[in-house]
């Protein structure tokens, strides 16, 4: 569930706050796993506290990725984006408001330019997604 994930948010905040104050590169560094961490826990049985410090959470990182300006490589972008458009597309409640939030906050800030989001994401979400709002 959702909600046993709640740990590793709370370590994920501390070490952004950390990044932020100029000690150590974790986040960065380790950027591949957070977001195949996101990724499983996005696939994980939802639940409404779990759901909200996930989004919360991927909030915060998407900020600071855009402080930094960083951005996604295709394989980053492959592995994160298509699992976040595919959940936005099914989102319920207030929920949807901040999953387009964050999809709003990859798209408009370069951490991933337009002439790599059509390719690398949105013909893959095409062609593969079951959901057909997502596509």
């Amino acid at each position: 569930k959702q909600d046993d994930a709640m740990p590793g948010f709370d370590l994920l905040g501390r070490a952004i706050a950390l990044e932020k104050a100029g000690e150590g590169l974790a986040i960065t560094e380790q950027l591949p796993f957070i977001l195949r961490w996101s990724v499983f826990v996005m696939a994980s049985k939802e639940s409404t506290v779990g759901l909200a410090g996930l989004l919360e959470m991927l909030s915060e990182l998407i900020s600071y990725l855009r402080i930094l300006n960083y951005e996604f490589s295709d394989s980053e972008a492959m592995l994160f984006l298509p699992f976040l458009f595919e959940k936005a597309s099914v989102a319920k409640g207030r929920f949807i408001d901040r999953y387009l939030d964050l999809i709003n906050a990859v798209k408009s800030d370069g951490l991933i330019p337009a002439k790599r989001l059509g390719p690398s994401v949105c013909v893959a979400m095409m062609e593969n997604s079951s959901q057909a709002k997502a596509r």
